[in-house]
C-alpha cells in the first residue's frame, strides 16, 4: 500500500516538475523572442530617423548653397551690417552630424535607442536652423533694400543739385522752353520709390541735355 502512495506521490512530484520546467522554457522563450520584437523595432526607429535626420540636415544645406551670392556679401551692400555678420556667424553653425550617429544592426537595443534621440534631436536642431536663415535672410534682402532706396536717393538729390547748378548757369542763355522743362523735372522730382526715383533722374539729365546741348 505505501508502495502504491509512494509511486503516486513520485509521479505527481514529476509532473509538477515537468509543469515547471515547461513554463520557465515558455517564458524564456517569451523573453527572448520580446527581446528580439524590441531590438527589430529599435533598429526600425533608428533607421526612420537617420533618414529623417539627413533630410533635415540636406534641406537646411541647400539653402545656402541656392544663394552662392553670400559668399561675395560685404556689409556696404546693405543698411544694417548686422543682417550680414549673423546670417554669416548662423551658417558657420552648419556642422554635419558625428561619424558615430549610424543604425548597426549589431548594436544593442539600448544604444540604438540612444542613437535614435540623439539624431531626433540633431534634426530638430537643423530644422531651427534652416527656418532662422530663412528669417536671417528675409532680413538680410530688406537690409539691401533699404540700401538699394537710400543710394537711390543719394543719386537723386545729386541729380538735383547738378540740375540746379545747369538751370541757373543757362538761365539767360538756353530757350525757355527747355528751362522750363528744366525746372518742371527738378520741382516734380519724386523719391518715394525706386522706380519713382530712377524716372525722376531720367527727366532730369534728359532735361539737362536739352538745356545745355540744344
Amino acid at each position: 500500500m505505501s508502495t502504491t502512495h509512494d509511486v503516486h506521490r513520485i509521479t505527481r512530484f514529476s509532473l509538477c516538475l515537468a509543469v515547471a520546467f515547461i513554463l520557465l522554457a515558455v517564458g524564456a522563450f517569451a523573453v527572448f523572442r520580446g527581446a528580439q520584437d524590441a531590438h527589430r523595432d529599435a533598429l526600425a526607429n533608428c533607421q526612420e530617423a537617420e533618414q529623417t535626420m539627413k533630410s533635415e540636415i540636406l534641406g537646411r544645406d541647400n539653402l545656402v548653397k541656392d544663394h552662392p551670392e553670400l559668399e561675395d556679401l560685404s556689409t556696404s551692400q546693405v543698411q544694417d551690417p548686422a543682417t550680414v555678420t549673423d546670417l554669416q556667424s548662423l551658417i558657420k553653425l552648419f556642422k554635419q552630424p558625428s561619424n558615430d550617429l549610424s543604425c548597426a544592426s549589431t548594436a544593442t537595443t539600448a544604444s540604438l535607442n540612444s542613437t535614435t534621440q540623439r539624431m531626433n534631436s540633431t534634426a530638430k536642431q537643423a530644422r531651427q536652423q534652416a527656418e532662422d536663415f530663412r528669417t536671417a535672410y528675409e532680413r538680410l534682402l530688406s537690409s539691401q533694400s533699404a540700401k538699394s532706396y537710400d543710394n537711390a536717393k543719394d543719386a537723386l538729390t545729386a541729380a538735383k543739385s547738378h540740375g540746379e547748378q545747369v538751370y541757373d548757369q543757362y538761365r539767360d542763355s538756353a530757350p525757355a522752353e527747355y528751362l522750363e522743362a528744366l525746372r518742371t523735372a527738378l520741382d516734380s522730382a519724386d523719391d518715394s520709390d525706386a522706380a519713382h526715383i530712377a524716372n525722376s533722374i531720367n527727366a532730369i539729365s534728359t532735361a539737362i541735355n536739352d538745356v545745355v546741348y540744344r
